[in-house]
């Protein structure tokens, strides 16, 4: 009966050690996925920031050279003097033949806009993420047995990614304490 007695109890012993294990491994994998998705913002600020410079030089470049061009063009056309024999219909033709230069800023303005609403559109989705992964993580730490895994480890609630500037609730502001 003694020896059933402690086979019994080392299986359950082995089964809770076993248990704290998993628990702990999913805390520390929750964990590395909020700090992956976090660096990923990170990189997709760089690159936002990055494209954005890149791409408002250029424009400013062609906004310069377009600017430039134009007031040539103006210029040119204002210091034309036509002959007295020159109707006024010779004049309008002349004004509609006249060949711009093929300017390229709204285009690139255009470019601009693009490219960096699809960069926040992805720095959304990644926060979205990171948030639900840190909604996962803090759920666990809150849940029996989780939650005496996370008490003797010290394991705390992660932050919800914010926006500087921007007033996050968590659930005691809105809800009350929960008991």
């Amino acid at each position: 009966m003694g020896l059933i007695f402690l086979i019994l109890l080392l299986i359950i012993i082995g089964f809770i050690v076993y248990r704290w294990i998993l628990i702990f491994n999913d805390f520390q994998f929750l964990f590395n996925k909020a700090s992956q998705k976090l660096n990923d913002v990170n990189v997709i600020l760089k690159k936002r920031l990055d494209n954005l410079n890149a791409l408002a030089s250029l424009v400013q470049k062609y906004s310069l050279h377009e600017y430039n061009t134009i007031k040539e063009t103006i210029a040119q056309r204002g210091s034309e003097k036509p002959d007295e024999a020159i109707s006024e219909g010779m004049i309008n033709v002349k004004a509609v033949s006249e060949q711009y230069p093929n300017l390229k800023a709204d285009s690139l303005f255009e470019s601009l806009m693009d490219k960096d609403s699809e960069i926040e559109s992805n720095l959304e989705d990644t926060r979205k993420e990171f948030n639900r992964i840190v909604q996962t993580y803090n759920t666990e730490i809150c849940q029996f047995p989780r939650n005496i895994v996370a008490k003797v480890h010290k394991i705390i609630k992660m932050k919800y990614f914010a926006v500087d500037g921007f007033k996050v609730y968590d659930g005691k502001e809105i809800m009350g304490e929960v008991k």
